[in-house]
């Protein structure tokens, strides 16, 4: 799937330089929501390779941070912060460039959301996120 989307391609080498870490994690996000979206009874090819983008992207608004930030998840409050807008520095990115689905956008926007309440960047919970969001949160 990555291999016929040349964006996918890109955002895999602009994650590898910022940080390995991210671009295994990603890759093992995005298999893992197609799974679950499969095991969910998603089997268009269209909500399918949403998932998998979504999962991809999911993390993407860390390369316009300072890694430092994220080094040490115990230390600082900025930390915190660095951590809770990048999905909306990584929403923003994928909105601007105008090639991906609104519902990648979506996923990536929403994936620290919780079902019970309590995640960011909005505050929203239950039903309220988005069904494919919640599948990347897991």
């Amino acid at each position: 799937m990555v291999s016929q989307h040349p964006r996918a391609l890109e955002a895999l080498a602009k994650l590898h330089k910022f940080n390995c870490y991210i671009v295994d994690h990603s890759t093992n996000v995005a298999n893992m929501a197609v799974f679950l979206g499969l095991t969910l009874g998603h089997n268009h090819p269209l909500v399918l390779q949403n998932l998998y983008l979504g999962g991809l992207f999911h993390d993407f608004g860390k390369t316009k941070m300072d890694p430092k930030n994220f080094e040490n998840q115990d230390s600082t409050s900025f930390y915190s912060h660095a951590d809770q807008i990048h999905p909306k520095v990584a929403y923003d990115l994928i909105k601007k460039s105008k090639k991906f689905p609104d519902q990648v956008a979506l996923i990536v926007l929403q994936h620290h959301e919780l079902f019970a309440g309590g995640g960011f960047p909005g505050g929203l919970k239950g039903k309220d996120i988005y069904e494919l969001s919640r599948i990347v949160c897991i």
